[in-house]
């Protein structure tokens, strides 16, 4: 009989308030137990949270690195393997660089790791397993047409200790794996331009069962690429609806683009049956439409998905009153601070009842890096965030709305800080094109998305008499400088020392400081815009404007 090996696993979540099931660890233990010559192999129980302390004398660590929690389970990994020298330390997940000219980089500044997995892990867990302790350095397997076994973690026991726990959890749903499109910016990596694996449908109602009949679990968020693409994820929206306890909420992550047939339909329950209800927002899906731009679309190999199909969608909603939320990306190569305008305000016509503007963040798998690094001409820049920050309460962040720390040095200074690689300017804009797109961005956020303007006719034009005429209003001005601010605190200097830069780029880019200040200012601010301004409610909740809420609805 094979002596035993014991194992830990770790995923750890976005740092919020939210706290995840650690799924891509217990996918990798679910599919271990399945076989028949792998039953020596003991699994601790997973680490999901921040500050766990991994189980003494493990033969194998294995962490999930995801670009959130890198700086973490390196230093997690490093000072375990320092007290257990024997133990194997084994990286997986999104942050593995899948492109082997990154590989000795990577791994040159974490000499403490065993073994690199990169791409999808499951076969090649077990393989490591049956080859204990003689592994490579590196393992990956790029088949794009490979299948996946369906994940069964869910019913068949690996998360029943976390079930039974006093901590509400929020759990991750697959019901396929994979993604047909191939968008560069896209963070799923490996998984673009990849053959779909539908998983049994039988094996996704029991974990439905599952989840909803756990007294701890909170909310349920499916993460397929394409959600809505096939007739049977319209059965799956129906039975989630008959089996969603009421105070838990369902969403997903991304949506059918082409195939949207039963889209609609879908969306509709999710409105009537409010399944997002326990969420600060009560709305449908959202619709990652990133940019109208043609040119934009093509650069970034989305050029096979239908602007027309989305279209579809957005007037259907308008036309049955069905309030949806558009997803973009500023700042894609391919973009110009015309095209952008002329993106905020197509997007704005097709009745969205708002937007939800993201930043392009660069992460190690996306194809944007891998294929289009030279010939766009990419200028990337590390921007570094005290970890404290990930710490602190909105609550704390209103109360000390000027909180920033000392200036520091990162190379010395990196148990304290973390950063992001952002993209300031390719081949069609310069940093300067780039700021003008994220004053765009401020003021579809500040005035449409929160409702402020009632009666907006033509953002386009709107947006440049606003900024041809803002020496000409000191209360506007004012914000628009203390927003330029921060874009150059975290694109020129490369630090984010203030909270409220912090809430900026992390949490999404609109910010409750422009509305607290707007209803101290209220008259002032309206005067001279010279238009009638919806008055907000002074309310404890206006921080929720940081989480992409109206301010305006209670």
């Amino acid at each position: 009989m094979d002596s035993l090996i014991k194992i830990q696993l770790g995923a750890f979540p976005i740092p919020t308030v939210e706290k995840y099931l650690p799924y891509q660890a217990g996918v990798l233990e679910s599919s271990v137990k399945k076989e028949s010559d792998l039953q020596h192999i003991v699994f601790e129980t997973p680490l999901w949270d921040y500050d766990q302390e991994p189980a003494l004398n493990l033969d194998i660590l294995g962490l999930t690195q995801s670009h959130w929690s890198q700086d973490y389970c390196d230093k997690l990994s490093k000072t375990y393997k320092k007290k257990f020298p024997n133990c194997k330390i084994v990286y997986g997940g999104p942050n593995v660089p899948v492109d082997k000219k990154r590989w000795d980089e990577y791994a040159k500044d974490r000499p403490w790791v065993d073994t690199f997995v990169a791409g999808a892990g499951e076969e090649i867990f077990k393989e490591l397993l049956r080859c204990y302790p003689n592994w490579e350095k590196w393992y990956y397997r790029p088949d794009k047409k490979r299948t996946h076994d369906t994940p069964t973690v869910y019913v068949d026991g690996t998360f029943d200790k976390l079930l039974a726990l006093d901590e509400n959890f929020t759990a991750v749903l697959e019901t396929t794996r994979g993604c047909p499109f191939k968008c560069s910016f896209c963070e799923w990596g490996d998984n673009t331009g990849a053959k779909v694996s539908r998983f049994e449908k039988d094996v996704i109602y029991d974990s439905i069962d599952k989840l909803t009949s756990s007294s701890n679990i909170k909310g349920i968020r499916i993460i397929d690429a394409n959600f809505g693409m096939y007739e049977r994820d319209l059965d799956i929206t129906k039975y989630f609806a008959q089996k969603r306890p009421k105070g838990t909420y369902v969403t997903f992550s991304g949506v059918a683009k082409n195939t949207v047939k039963y889209v609609p339909e879908i969306t509709k329950i999710f409105w009537e049956e409010n399944f997002v209800e326990s969420t600060s927002n009560r709305e449908t899906l959202k619709l990652g439409v990133q940019t109208w731009t043609e040119k934009a679309l093509k650069a970034n190999d989305r050029g096979n998905i239908h602007p027309e199909r989305l279209e579809y969608l957005l007037n259907y909603y308008k036309e049955n009153n069905l309030p949806y939320c558009s997803e973009l990306i500023v700042g894609l190569p391919g973009e110009t601070p015309d095209t952008w305008l002329d993106t905020l305000h197509k997007d704005w016509s097709l009745g969205v009842a708002r937007q939800n503007i993201y930043k392009l963040e660069m992460v190690p798998n996306m194809p944007l890096l891998i294929n289009h690094l030279e010939d766009y001409d990419l200028e990337i820049k590390k921007v570094y965030l005290p970890k404290e920050f990930t710490q602190k309460s909105l609550k704390f962040y209103h109360r000390n709305r000027q909180y920033k720390v000392d200036d520091f040095d990162p190379n010395q200074d990196e148990d304290y800080y973390f950063y992001d690689e952002m993209l300031v300017s390719c081949y069609s804009y310069t940093k300067e094109d780039l700021l003008k797109m994220y004053d765009y961005v401020w003021w579809m956020n500040n005035f449409f998305s929160t409702g402020l303007l009632h009666d907006i006719k033509n953002p386009k034009e709107e947006i440049q008499t606003f900024f041809e005429n803002l020496d000409h209003m000191p209360f506007w001005k004012r914000l628009i400088e203390q927003h330029r601010s921060i874009w150059h605190e975290a694109l020129s200097n490369g630090k984010i020392r203030s909270m409220h830069g912090f809430q900026y780029w992390k949490r999404t880019l609109m910010r409750s400081d422009e509305l607290i200040q707007i209803a101290e200012n209220f008259e002032q601010a309206q005067d001279e815009i010279g238009r009638k301004l919806h008055m907000l409610k002074k309310s404890s909740n206006l921080h929720l404007y940081t989480m992409g809420v109206r301010v305006d609805e209670e």
